[in-house]
């Protein structure tokens, strides 16, 4: 099945870990962009449970973009309304016409 490049609605930005440090010479943890794309927003669930004695969310979600071959599971993206999804995988299709981006957004919000 091609890809529908109308079906590519949505504008996400791709981030990696930057390579600043802090003055202690620890990674700071921010992230840099990488590129802003068009995708195609796959809901998946969400789920509540109880952490730490207070009440967690989580939304998984899954993005379709373009083919590419630098998107890891250690990078994030960040939808149009701005909430971070943190890519768990990255599934190219076997004809490497799109790439679908498991992400997860609630647990650590971009945290490291």
């Amino acid at each position: 099945m091609p890809l529908n490049a109308g079906h590519l609605d949505r504008r996400v930005t791709l981030r990696a870990r930057a390579a600043g440090v802090d003055s202690r010479g620890q990674p700071d943890g921010a992230w840099a962009d990488v590129d802003t794309v068009w995708a195609q927003p796959m809901p998946s669930k969400g789920r509540e449970y109880f952490a730490a004695d207070t009440m967690q969310a989580e939304t998984a979600m899954a993005w379709r973009i373009r083919y590419r071959t630098d998107v890891t599971a250690a990078m994030q993206l960040v939808d149009d309304d701005g909430t971070p999804y943190d890519i768990q995988a990255a599934v190219p299709a076997a004809n490497r016409e799109w790439l679908d981006l498991y992400a997860l957004a609630g647990i650590k919000d971009g945290r490291p």
